[in-house]
């Protein structure tokens, strides 16, 4: 009779793949052959990649797996969640932890244990923080965590939320940001690793300005790790970095910290910005500022709070999303990095006209236009390119083909493949800008009203950087 044994391996491991979590643990027990035959399979789903938290346990947790002979070569991708116990919660044992994570940062231990733990992965590749967590788990049908967060929810029956300003100040929540950004980045320098990829993934809470200070005294461990990054995603808030205690007084430059933080990694190849909502002058300002030629640096001439514009000469994909720009603007950008752009993302991306226009709802089809000029710029041979969940102003734009009245209306369209003119062609003529429709007199003669409708989809449910956010497929952040 045939048995688990003498199954062969690609139906053990099918077999299973349908158990839980515990079931598996248990299968892996029965004996010695089973655990042989798994293990391989085993490790690649649960420590390719982990997510772990700023937390004692969890980044214990962390240090042992690197230790680990066979463990520490899987782990190749290692996330940095934003948990965060909160300080108003009384219950005794929330507290106790609220005041372990607090010494563990203010006393430095967190960038110690991290630099302990990355010393020991030979095979890392990408290191990231995000401020959620992965619901598209396909094992026990529950979301990935951090590791230890389910174990907290369990002691204390309270979850560890993520930083965010609704939660807490937003000073506090802007100094836990900055603190953990900068202590990621110099704890790889320390441990000498230089991942290719840095996967910031942010809903809640973009990075300010001031995180991207990198101090002298640091400049020679974190160098070599952003002169190492080819894949660079980002959430920024181009406001301009306070100087001194007066929040008044402030660089008149949008996001003069991280220009020259952008300058330190020349060899990036991917990169993905997400700009924080709301900050439309200095989004603007910022983005006038990437798409400026490069110019030679003259020590002498450069000022702290106003570097000169940056050169990003392997730049092969460029992702932007979530903010307000002139038309020009972006164009200008595809016009500086057309030379070796290859692929090109735009997601809830809003165009305005010009800034000598200000009545938006005047203009033609903004998108239409960009399309067209697009196709039209020298040396831009992109062999791939996606848009979606795009607006003009404050109204959406989709996609829907003019030769079919029952053609559906698309907020995402994609192409990859050598004809990138046909394609931007249809982009040019299926832009639809969504306009408001007029609200019709009432007839007073009629006594019935006219049915109300509203052409505006909601959106709230959609992730806040969408597509922008890369590719989510977590198989092994658990507890």
């Amino acid at each position: 009779m045939a048995s688990l044994l003498t199954l062969p391996l690609e139906l053990l491991v099918r077999v299973s793949s349908f158990l839980t979590t515990p079931e598996l643990g248990a299968l892996r027990l029965t004996c010695q052959q089973v655990e042989k035959s798994l293990y391989e399979w085993f490790s690649q789903e649960f420590f390719t990649k982990k997510q772990f938290m700023l937390t004692h346990k969890s980044l214990q947790a962390f240090v042992d797996i690197s230790r680990h002979t066979s463990f520490s070569q899987k782990l190749s991708h290692v996330i940095i969640a934003t948990n965060i116990y909160r300080s108003e919660i009384a219950a005794s044992t929330y507290r106790q932890g609220y005041v372990d994570q607090q010494a563990l940062m203010d006393t430095g231990v967190d960038r110690e244990m991290l630099t302990e733990a990355f010393k020991n992965l030979k095979n890392l590749r990408t290191v990231g923080i995000r401020d959620f967590n992965n619901h598209e788990r396909a094992r026990d049908g529950i979301t990935w965590t951090s590791w230890g967060a389910p174990t907290v929810e369990k002691e204390t029956g309270r979850p560890l939320d993520f930083v965010s300003t609704l939660d807490c100040p937003h000073h506090a929540t802007s100094r836990f940001m900055e603190h953990l950004f900068q202590t990621l980045i110099y704890a790889l320098g320390k441990a000498n690793q230089t991942p290719e990829e840095l996967e910031v993934l942010l809903r809640r809470q973009a990075l300010s300005d001031c995180a991207f200070h990198v101090p002298n005294f640091n400049l020679r461990a974190v160098e070599p790790v952003l002169l190492g990054l080819k894949k660079l995603f980002l959430r920024v808030d181009a406001v301009p970095a306070r100087i001194g205690n007066n929040p008044a007084v402030r660089s008149n430059v949008s996001a003069p910290i991280f220009r020259r933080f952008l300058k330190r990694t020349p060899n990036v190849e991917h990169l993905r910005l997400n700009l924080a909502r709301s900050n439309d002058v200095q989004n603007r300002s910022f983005m006038q500022w990437l798409a400026l030629p490069p110019r030679a640096s003259d020590p002498l001439a450069d000022d702290h709070f106003d570097p000169p514009p940056v050169d990003l000469a392997f730049l092969s994909i460029l992702d932007l999303g979530q903010c307000v720009i002139e038309v020009e603007i972006v164009l200008d950008i595809l016009v500086k990095y057309a030379p070796t752009l290859q692929g090109l993302n735009l997601w809830k991306l809003s165009l305005w006209p010009s800034s000598g226009t200000t009545a938006v709802l005047d203009e033609p089809n903004l998108w239409s236009k960009f399309f067209r000029m697009m196709a039209k710029i020298p040396q831009l041979q992109l062999n791939q390119v996606k848009v979606g969940m795009l607006s003009q102003g404050p109204t959406h734009v989709q996609f829907k083909s003019p030769d079919r009245d029952d053609a559906p209306l698309l907020k995402v369209k994609q192409y990859s493949g050598t004809e990138m003119g046909a394609f931007l062609k249809e982009l040019e003529v299926e832009a639809t800008v969504m306009w408001p429709k007029p609200i019709a007199p009432r007839d007073e003669e009629s006594d019935e009203d006219e049915e109300m409708t509203d052409d505006d989809e909601d959106e709230s449910a959609s992730d806040e950087d969408g597509e922008n956010e890369g590719d989510d497929d977590d198989n092994d952040d658990e507890d």
